[in-house]
């Protein structure tokens, strides 16, 4: 905001010490329920807590979120807990149907890819 009215300051609530319980959630072509998560951030180093420039501030973040999804039948019943891939975007939301879910997937040098991956439901779930 500064970059457009300098001066800018935040004037609203307090930031939240704690996270919701879940961020969103999405439907399979299956009729499986997805819920996405979030887990404790991650502090990096090297960042630039006080970065003026918006192009610093995203060149240098200083947390990583870490996610995954608690997938649930159309019945509302627990499947169980799918971790996420390193590079596994959910934006657009991936394609699920079966077994097999297509998504984008960033690779190390932020090249953008589509990839196939095989879902695997826990025995007994």
């Amino acid at each position: 905001m500064r970059e457009v009215q300098p001066g800018w300051a935040w004037r609203g609530r307090d930031i939240p010490g704690h996270k919701p319980a879940f961020d969103g959630f999405f439907a399979d072509r299956s009729g499986r329920i997805w819920v996405r998560c979030y887990g404790p951030g991650q502090h990096l180093e090297g960042c630039r807590e006080d970065a003026e420039e918006v192009s610093e501030f995203l060149a240098y973040p200083c947390w990583r979120d870490r996610f995954w999804y608690e997938v649930f039948e159309e019945s509302g019943r627990f499947l169980g807990r799918v971790e996420i891939p390193a590079g596994f975007q959910d934006s657009p939301t991936p394609f699920i149907e079966g077994e097999m879910v297509i998504a984008n997937v960033e690779g190390e040098d932020g090249t953008p890819y589509v990839k196939r991956y095989r879902l695997v439901i826990p025995a007994g779930s």
